[in-house]
């Protein structure tokens, strides 16, 4: 989520999927990305991100 000049925020996705959309709040920018989860995604977790 990156925030413009005009307080609007532009929602970017994952590094191929390119925009996925323009949204007026902060509180908005999660919807898209939310919409965008695989269907199988499960619950997100704490950890660094590294496979072990």
């Amino acid at each position: 989520m990156y925030p413009r000049a005009d307080g609007t925020f532009w929602v970017r996705g994952p590094l191929g999927v390119g925009t996925l959309g323009e949204v007026d709040t902060l509180e908005e920018a999660f919807a898209p990305v939310v919409d965008s989860l695989p269907q199988d995604c499960g619950p997100a977790i704490e950890g660094t991100g590294r496979v072990l």
